[in-house]
């Protein structure tokens, strides 16, 4: 309906379904213009992907000339074909783990493995012991008492 409004003694009727008509009318025009435009904005689009340079291991913008590059595009065919690859490998790995599991469990059975497994540690046990940098080693004696 109408809504009226007193101003200085002057009577303004606005009717709100002619204004909600208006609106419609002027937001359909702004989607027609854009739709008129999307040829150019879908060549600009592909323009910037093909041409813009971006560093390969995160999808940065270039900052030093150093820096190795691509095109965006690259970059994400190159980043989605990963993500597959990830994704079809942990399938394959989690169908395969209990043939793995026994096949592991078999090999560290064989004398020879748990020797060079036991060497192994032991070497790794005297490389840390005779470096001076990563050594710590705690020693505490304390006299038993009873608590109460």
């Amino acid at each position: 309906m109408a809504e009226t409004k007193n101003l200085m003694g002057l009577n303004l009727n606005v009717d709100s379904e002619l204004m909600a008509e208006a609106a419609k009318e002027a937001i359909i025009a702004g989607v027609a213009s854009g739709l008129e435009m999307k040829e150019a904005l879908i060549a600009e689009f592909v323009k910037s992907m093909l041409s813009e340079q971006v560093r390969i291991d995160d999808g940065r913008r270039k900052e030093y000339s150093s820096d190795k590059c691509c095109s965006r595009m690259e970059y994400l065919i190159r980043k989605a074909f990963s993500e597959i690859v990830r994704e079809e490998l942990a399938a394959m790995l989690e169908e395969q783990k209990p043939v793995m599991r026994e096949l592991i469990r078999k090999e560290f059975q064989k004398k020879p493995v748990q020797s060079k497994f036991v060497e192994m540690f032991m070497e790794s046990l005297t490389e840390s012991l005779t470096n001076q940098y990563k050594t710590t080693i705690n020693l505490e004696f304390a006299e038993k008492r009873d608590r109460y």
